[in-house]
């Protein structure tokens, strides 16, 4: 998920400039600069805990809104991603790829693959 990327180029890079968007109901964008400091980096840390915090919870309003279970949902979620990253991991496996951040876009085209072969069936 692109979060996950995005603090991953922040811990490596303290300078680079870290802009994160989430779906808010009102599209509202959040950005967070970082620092040449493990201090700053900590802190955007902290703030982007915070506004994933009311992210989630906005989440949860929502699906309530719409009578839908969110631990049903979230569910649902967890076990779409373990089928898909159980069809990456055993697809590198086979072709005697390693799991690693030089074969990012190997395990990029699976997931798509995966993605691809559940909407078919």
């Amino acid at each position: 998920p692109k979060i996950e990327e995005e603090l991953r180029e922040a811990s490596e890079a303290y300078t680079e400039k870290v802009k994160l968007q989430a779906a808010l109901k009102d599209g509202e964008e959040k950005e967070v600069f970082v620092k040449d400091s493990p201090e700053a980096l900590n802190s955007a840390h902290r703030h982007l805990e915070e506004e994933i915090g009311d992210l989630l919870f906005s989440v949860v309003n929502l699906s309530r809104a719409y009578k839908v279970d969110p631990v049903l949902a979230l569910a649902k979620t967890n076990e779409k991603f373990y089928r898909r990253f159980t069809f990456v991991e055993r697809s590198m496996e086979e072709a005697g790829i390693p799991m690693d951040k030089e074969h990012l876009s190997n395990m990029d085209k699976l997931w798509e693959k995966a993605k691809t072969f559940e909407k078919n069936r």
